[in-house]
């Protein structure tokens, strides 16, 4: 019996040590896995560090082969696919992520770009209003929101992220580009203005800004601050602006700074380019004429047509001066030109009859009278005409 009791006891001891020995294999397994998936986690922050994503995707899919309620691998993992451009696993990846706890902004943020890419901008806004609950002092996201909104079309929305990231920052000068465009597009073009010039001064200074601004003082009728901020734009391109130089002396020009508009056009005339040396003529000859200096006007006249600019409204200045200075051969020239180049102008047609019949070309001058009354019809003027053409056939016949 003792025997048998002996026996007993060293079987159950030997299945005891047994059992030792796999729990003992099985932590040494377990350990040795958990360092190997921390190893792997390891590897793949370093990739992901090193922007070598597509092994740190690798790596992370080994992790969650065997853990894949990991949270913190599904949001690396999906901000490797983000990085790869593979935009629908990077969102079941910040999915799965968010579903295990993972809600952070960065995770958020990300959602909200697949989103507007994917076309849901709504979508977007909704999830850049979460990310602004995890971290409401956070400007970065509430510029997010703000562009997230304004994608959406909710223009308020996106203005009031805006300007809560101005509160924030109030030196911000991409907050307050971003609640211009936004003013811009919601159609209240002063207070895009006034945001701008902010923004300006807060040194988001370019050409493209200062190029914007002038045009929207323009669009206000302000047109000697829109030639200031043409002249700001003109410092980042002083070269090779002649064109914006030109537009600057028509709205001093159109102003009333005739001192000033004349004196700009005057340099350009000068330029060697000749749409922009056509179109300085032309506007030196128009100050001259209001002026009064005749002469002076019709050299800038012809000094554009030479250039090749001006087209038939030049011809018709030219051509009523030289009618009203009795040089009818260059009047009929330029007028003959003006109303061939069209539109009707009863006026210049009256001044082209009159001055062939001061030339004796009679014929051309009927010819020319019976095309006004077709077009105008036989008014008091029309009358006036057909007499004096009478007459003068009449002596001439004689």
């Amino acid at each position: 019996m003792r025997i048998v009791l002996l026996a007993l006891l060293a079987l159950a001891g030997a299945a005891g040590a047994e059992d030792e020995d796999a729990a003992a294999r099985a932590e040494k397994a377990r350990v040795a896995r958990e360092r190997q998936e921390a190893e792997l986690l390891r590897k793949a922050q370093l990739h992901f560090d090193a922007k070598n994503h597509a092994a740190a995707a690798r790596a992370l899919e080994q992790v969650l082969a065997t853990r894949p309620e990991d949270a913190a691998a599904l949001a690396l993992l999906g901000h490797c696919y983000f990085e790869i451009g593979d935009l629908e696993k990077a969102r079941s990846a910040f999915t799965r992520a968010i579903g295990r706890g993972r809600l952070t902004k960065d995770v958020v943020i990300r959602l909200a770009h697949i989103a507007r890419e994917q076309g849901a901008p709504a979508a977007a806004a909704s999830a850049l209003r979460l990310a602004h609950l995890l971290v409401p002092k956070d400007a970065a996201v509430l510029g997010a929101a703000g562009d997230a909104a304004a994608a959406a079309g909710m223009y308020e929305e996106a203005a009031s992220a805006y300007r809560a990231a101005m509160d924030l920052d109030p030196a911000s000068a991409d907050a307050h580009l971003r609640l211009g465009n936004i003013h811009l597009k919601a159609g209240a073009a002063a207070r895009a203005l006034t945001v701008f010039e902010t923004a300006h001064h807060l040194g988001a200074s370019s050409e493209e800004l200062a190029r914007l601004i002038a045009e929207l003082h323009v669009e206000r009728g302000q047109l000697l601050g829109a030639v200031a901020w043409y002249e700001r734009m003109l410092r980042f391109d002083p070269e090779d602006a002649y064109e914006v130089r030109l537009r600057c002396a028509r709205l001093q020009a159109a102003a009333g700074d005739l001192l000033g508009a004349r004196d700009r056009a005057g340099k350009l005339t000068e330029c060697e380019d000749k749409v922009v040396a056509g179109g300085a003529h032309l506007l030196a000859g128009r100050l001259a004429s209001r002026a009064s200096d005749r002469p002076a006007a019709v050299g800038h006249w012809l000094a554009a047509l030479a250039l090749g600019q001006g087209g038939a409204e030049v011809h018709g200045l030219l051509g009523a001066h030289y009618h009203r200075v009795g040089e009818h051969q260059k009047a009929v020239k330029h007028l003959g030109e003006r109303l061939r180049r069209g539109p009707p102008d009863s006026s210049l047609a009256r001044a082209l009859i009159r001055s062939r019949m001061a030339l004796g070309e009679l014929r051309a001058a009927r010819e020319q009278l019976v095309l006004l009354v077709a077009e105008g019809g036989l008014d008091e003027q029309a009358e006036r005409l057909i007499t004096e053409l009478a007459r003068a056939e009449a002596k001439k016949e004689r």
